[in-house]
């Protein structure tokens, strides 16, 4: 699986989400997810997160989004829609 296929499962994955509730914003691969600039709310980001790792597993891929790695990291993989597909993508290689 290549980061371009990574990024679009993603951004896909978090606009259903976000058309689900309403709220009405398009995510891209340098959308922030987290901190200052971030439009959505925390509860939010773990819904995107439970979303994700379903559909990664769908795929065949079994990915941990929350696993003691990802939260502990200095530079956390939630920042942007590219942090993520990265840390994803290390985790399906």
């Amino acid at each position: 699986m290549q980061k371009d296929e990574i990024i679009t499962i993603v951004s896909d994955t978090i606009n259903n989400y976000l058309e689900s509730m309403s709220i009405d914003n398009k995510v891209h691969a340098d959308t922030k997810l987290i901190g200052k600039g971030s439009f959505m709310q925390s509860i939010d980001l773990v819904n995107i997160i439970i979303d994700i790792e379903s559909k990664f597993r769908d795929l065949g891929n079994d990915i941990s989004l929350t696993s003691e790695k990802a939260m502990s990291s200095t530079n956390s993989p939630f920042l942007t829609v590219e942090t993520l597909s990265d840390f994803i993508l290390n985790q399906v290689k």
